[in-house]
């Protein structure tokens, strides 16, 4: 949408025409590390923060299908998120994610931006849920769930993101609706299964109950942590004690260099 040509593994096309026929898979990435290994490891596509953030994953992993999040805050209107909108796609978006007003989404829907909503628990609105908890487990909320789902499909989003809802709930929704639908903590019945990076790299000591760590970074981290104080600690001891810069360290001193900078010393003193 930017202009520029580019050669992606997946489409919006590709993604759509891919429910109900194979499982794909979604991380994120906040730097060309993580990027760079998410498509070393075949993961199908990323979630990224519009910004820097974005233009730093793009051109790390220049072939993975980018869902971009616009964060709800940053935008007063339809009009502001548009353009926000068109400035991740220029940026190297793919789509983006948004979960304000579903109004919002279907302007941007009828902008031709390919837009995921969110429905479930949606963290910047679990105050009104009383927190950070399941949805979807009472009559009430399950029926809300669809009219949820329902009014993003209205609005025109071709995706949404369901978490943290009871697994057989995900299932019907899958099955039942005709957005793509990704699955954070909602079980593996869903088009897309995703999780954070860095739940998955185990970077969070108490993570959230519905993910599994394939690695613990945050000792790996505290590790590495602990080691770079030890040598910061041990040079600044050879320094004070004088053992270092040692002879391995140093450059020779020719004797006829020595002499002529002290004989320049002496005849400025004179």
């Amino acid at each position: 949408m930017g202009g520029s040509p580019a050669e992606r593994h997946l489409t919006v096309a590709d993604v759509i025409a891919a429910k109900g026929q194979r499982t794909l898979v979604q991380a994120t990435a906040s730097s060309v590390e993580e990027a760079r290994a998410a498509a070393a490891a075949g993961i199908d596509m990323l979630s990224v923060s519009a910004g820097e953030e974005l233009r730093i994953v793009r051109a790390a992993a220049p072939h993975l299908f980018l869902n971009t999040a616009l964060p709800m805050t940053q935008f007063a209107c339809a009009e502001e998120l548009l353009r926000g909108a068109y400035g991740a796609m220029e940026d190297g978006a793919d789509a983006v994610y948004f979960c304000g007003p579903v109004s919002w989404i279907e302007y941007l829907s009828k902008a031709a931006i390919p837009v995921m909503g969110h429905a479930g628990l949606v963290p910047r609105k679990s105050l009104w849920l009383g927190g950070l908890r399941a949805f979807g487990k009472t009559p009430d909320e399950a029926r809300q769930l669809w009219r949820d789902i329902r009014n993003l499909e209205n609005a025109g989003a071709y995706a949404v993101e369901i978490e943290v809802v009871p697994t057989a709930l995900t299932a019907e929704i899958t099955r039942a609706s005709s957005l793509v639908v990704s699955s954070i903590g909602a079980g593996a019945e869903a088009d897309i299964i995703f999780q954070f990076t860095e739940d998955t790299l185990g970077l969070d000591p108490t993570p959230p109950r519905h993910v599994r760590r394939y690695d613990d970074f945050h000792a790996r981290l505290l590790a590495l942590q602990e080691a770079r104080v030890a040598a910061l600690g041990q040079f600044a001891r050879d320094a004070r004690s004088g053992s270092y810069p040692g002879e391995d360290h140093i450059v020779a001193t020719p004797p006829a260099a020595l002499d002529a900078l002290r004989e320049a010393i002496e005849r400025d003193k004179a």
